[in-house]
């Protein structure tokens, strides 16, 4: 089954992109000889598989495509996505890629390319022979370069410290032992057969331009020749002539030229009327005359009576000969003094002796040449295709033409499609065209078939492809069998340190690897003393385990040991008196609470949610042996990968304890209502106070209504004057009892209350007793913060120590009793400072003793109580604290409360 990745729109980005890359760079191809091209797109390919497996068949695929346009047929395009797939099915199963691309080309590779090639298309064993070795060598290589490239860029990524993969280190010694051995030897034989290669092209270059220069000179000597002799009969002919055209004379000297010449086939004299008078012609020994043949429908007297020189003709049959080559006609005219023309010399050549040493030079070297007039119409050719042919057909129409730039082409044959391109250099040339010095112009064309250059090339690129084969071969097997090594023993210690753990339990330790590598004998011996260390450190921690579960057993606390699916997997003793649980049983907690379990998971959620331990549950277990009240924290414990692994039960007992809360609730509330029966009794001696002045006013008011109505002298306005201040003094003491009775009223709901104004209210309460004792009440900073709490019992409070200062004034000496009331806030705490100064509390009482219960500064007239119920309910029911101390000149109390803020989070 093929290994697949997850995908998405940025791997579907990144696999096309390689593809478009391997298309790009296969398209830059470096050629060895002959459409032999090393491609380098493979290395995207075997990046993409190596990346995305599977979808990586689709880089390849995209980069392979671009073979159908360098070679014509689509077979390498299946070879080569075979090979990414057989990658892309062992990628995640081996790092040995190399290997399995080399055992690939061993195989179905070998098949591939001999059925596609040898079988479909007909190459030939030889050529289909090259074909694999090229294609093996090049997918092997780009495979070689895809791993070494994925390595360097793994640990350069280890190094500068981004995201990287891991990577083995046999592969890492077998890549670069094979890069160091088989890349030099591929470059090295890939540059030689290219140098020789090109070598060989050089020489059959040089052998060409030198036959065709040669060849090219003989042609303008037979031509420059011909046209001398031709001069010098039109210059010697002149006093030769008659009415019918030249003496006996004039024709013996055109016989003269005509046999002295290899390159005319035929000379005479052509007079005004364009008819001959006579022409020889010589041809295989025999001398013919023929006079009055018409020659009017020639164009090129016309142009010689223009010219002093000799006037060349196009290429054309001759009318006197059957040859089967074309000839030139050589015209010029001859012209008296006052430049009238007489007549014209004429001769037609036709370039044998020109022939027979291109025909020797083609049997040697097997160039073939032809001279041709710029219509392409041959003159000679030693080329059987050109023999008997009037044109010549141009070159581009049936082949591709490049220009070396040195005055040399190479034509081969157009490719083919489903045909390999190797077989068209079987007919490729090496073509040279040089101009002949003539008017109109000649060519003289050399073509040099490269059959011999081919079959050389070709025998010597199978031989370097061979070497370099069994190089990559030999260096596969080096490189596999030092990384074998290198990595055993290596191997042996990564498989004796993964079993650390159980020669610890057995204190075994043998088996430790020995090397001829220094640094892998100096691990295995480190890891060796690592291990006698930790079996060392083993022992006491089994020791330690042992006493840790004494401990745990010891303690009157349930301990539980909870994984993430609701099972326990440890209790302590404690656990285990209330459970039936054995020290390594693994129970759900369904089993011990069968109707409470979710609950209990419902708190372990939130611990595995959060990561975070939850405190202080107060819950209730359910045993079979009764109900039991606990407080409890449940603390995570994480695994290697960050999780909640497990959960931490400690639970504590506190069924007593609540027992012992709820009797000491009941005894403090009594203490409580002693406290305020003895508040009471200090009130009702205040309201006392409070009416008795408001009482004697309504009764002296009374009495002067009494006395008016007597003496009948009472008046309306007198009487409602009267009425209003009997009516204040009502009001007066009607608020003084409801102040009263709200003070004693039973009230346990906590709200968010102004400290400033309950101090006010009990103030007001005593207000008159510390004006009869002189007592000056100051308040400071009346800061209206809030405060949390029952506001009666805060009431009780203030009341208490407002009630203990104003004691302790009323029974000092001190002159200007003073009570100072300040109002202190931060983000965190509210404060409330009390002061006197009455001469301060004895030191032995401070700073808690005075706050427990039945101690007193009032001797037997205390009860002890106040001060001991004003902590409770400060620090036990308002989260605050109460503190005394002295001052220089008496007692200082500071009530301490949280913000609001706080108090409500």
């Amino acid at each position: 089954m093929l290994n697949t990745v997850r995908i998405n729109f940025y791997a579907v980005l990144v696999i096309a992109m390689l593809g478009t890359l391997g298309y790009v760079f296969n398209q830059n191809k470096l050629e060895l000889f002959f459409n032999v091209d090393f491609l380098f797109g493979g290395f995207f390919a075997v990046i993409a598989v190596k990346r995305y497996g599977v979808y990586g068949i689709f880089a390849a695929a995209i980069a392979s495509f671009s073979t159908y346009f360098l070679w014509n047929h689509p077979y390498a395009i299946i070879i080569f996505t075979a090979e990414a797939s057989v990658l892309a099915y062992f990628s995640n199963k081996s790092d040995d890629l190399v290997i399995i691309d080399i055992l690939y080309w061993l195989t179905l590779g070998l098949l591939f390319v001999f059925f596609f090639y040898s079988g479909v298309m007909g190459l030939g064993i030889k050529n289909s022979a090259i074909v694999y070795l090229k294609q093996s060598i090049n997918g092997i290589f780009n495979t070689l370069f895809a791993v070494t490239a994925g390595n360097l860029w793994n640990l350069i990524s280890k190094e500068i410290g981004i995201k990287y993969a891991k990577v083995s280190l046999r592969s890492i010694i077998f890549s670069t032992i094979l890069f160091l051995t088989a890349v030099p030897a591929l470059f090295y034989i890939v540059s030689n057969v290219r140098h020789h290669s090109q070598s060989m092209s050089n020489d059959m270059q040089l052998e060409l331009n030198s036959m065709t220069n040669a060849a090219s000179l003989s042609t303008d000597n037979v031509l420059r020749s011909s046209m001398t002799s031709l001069n010098t009969l039109a210059d010697n002919i002149q006093e030769c002539l008659n009415e019918s055209g030249v003496n006996s004379l004039g024709e013996e000297r055109i016989i003269t030229v005509l046999r002295s010449s290899e390159a005319f086939l035929g000379l005479g004299f052509i007079k005004t009327d364009k008819t001959s008078a006579p022409i020889y012609t010589y041809s295989d020994g025999e001398l013919k005359r023929y006079y009055g043949k018409d020659y009017s429908d020639r164009n090129y007297y016309a142009l010689a009576d223009k010219s002093k020189d000799i006037i060349i003709s196009e290429a054309r049959k001759s009318n006197l000969l059957n040859l089967n080559n074309s000839i030139l006609i050589l015209v010029k005219a001859v012209k008296n003094a006052d430049g009238k023309v007489l007549g014209y010399v004429q001769g037609g050549i036709q370039f044998q002796s020109v022939y027979n040493l291109l025909n020797t030079v083609s049997k040697d070297s097997g160039i073939f040449f032809t001279l041709a007039d710029r219509q392409n119409r041959p003159l000679v050719t030693t080329n059987p295709q050109y023999q008997g042919q009037s044109i010549i057909p141009a070159k581009s129409t049936d082949g591709i033409i490049e220009d070396f730039g040195n005055g040399i082409m190479q034509w081969t044959v157009l490719p083919k499609t489903n045909k390999s391109v190797m077989t068209r250099w079987q007919k490729s040339y090496y073509i040279k065209s040089v101009p002949i010095n003539s008017d109109p112009k000649l060519t003289l064309t050399a073509e040099m078939p490269l059959t011999s250059y081919v079959a050389d090339i070709i025998n010597m690129g199978l031989n370097a492809l061979t070497v370099t084969y069994i190089t990559i071969v030999l260096s596969v097997v080096l490189a596999w069998f030092v990384s074998r090594r290198t990595a055993f023993h290596l191997s042996r210690l990564s498989s004796r340190t993964a079993h650390i753990h159980e020669n610890l339990q057995s204190e075994s330790s043998d088996g430790w690897p020995n090397s001829v590598f220094s640094e892998i004998t100096e691990l295995s011996t480190n890891f060796r003393q690592m291990e006698q260390e930790l079996t060392k450190y083993f022992k006491e921690l089994n020791i330690q385990k042992n006493e840790l579960e004494i401990i745990l057993d010891s303690l009157p606390i349930i301990i539980f040991l909870k994984d993430t699916r609701n099972y326990i997997t440890f209790a302590n003793k404690t656990a285990s008196n209330f459970v039936s649980i054995g020290r390594i049983d693994k129970k759900p907690v369904s089993d011990i609470f069968r109707h409470d379990h979710a609950r209990f998971y419902a708190d372990d959620k939130k611990v595995m949610e959060t990561k975070k331990p939850v405190l202080k549950i107060v819950q209730t277990y359910p045993f079979e042996s009764g109900t039991i009240t606990v407080i409890t924290d449940k603390i995570p414990l994480f695994g290697d990968d960050g999780n909640v692994k497990s959960i931490l039960v400690i639970s504590r007992d506190i069924t007593e304890e609540l027992k012992a809360q709820e009797d000491k609730q009941r005894t403090l509330e009594i203490l409580y209502q002693q406290s305020k029966m003895a508040e009471m009794g200090a009130m009702i001696g205040a309201i006392a106070h409070q009416w008795k002045q408001p009482l004697n006013s309504i009764a002296i008011l009374t009495q002067l209504i009494e006395a008016d109505v007597e003496d009948d002298q009472l008046c309306t306005e007198t009487l409602m004057k009267n009425t209003s201040i009997i009516m204040s003094n009502v009001n007066f003491m009607s608020q003084t009892v409801n102040d009263f009775i709200g003070f004693f009223k039973q009230g346990k709901t906590k709200e968010l209350f102004k400290a400033c104004e309950t101090m006010t209210e009990i103030y007001n309460l005593l207000d008159r007793q510390f004006t009869k004792n002189n007592i000056e009440v100051v308040f400071h900073d009346h800061r209206h913060f809030d405060v949390f709490g029952i506001r009666n019992e805060f009431k009780q409070v203030c009341l208490n120590i407002m009630n203990n200062a104003k004691e302790a004034l009323i029974n000092s000496e001190t002159e200007n009793k003073r009570i100072d009331v300040y109002y202190e806030q931060d983000d965190l705490m509210n404060r409330i400072v009390i002061e006197d100064n009455a001469g301060g509390i004895p030191e032995d009482l401070l700073p808690n003793k005075l706050f427990e219960m039945y101690q007193s500064t009032k001797g037997e007239k205390g009860t002890g109580l106040g001060l001991y119920i004003c902590r409770s309910i400060i620090e036990e029911h308002m989260g605050g604290r109460i503190i005394a101390e002295n001052t220089l000149t008496g007692a200082r109390f500071i009530i301490m409360l949280p913000s609001e803020e706080v108090a409500m989070s």
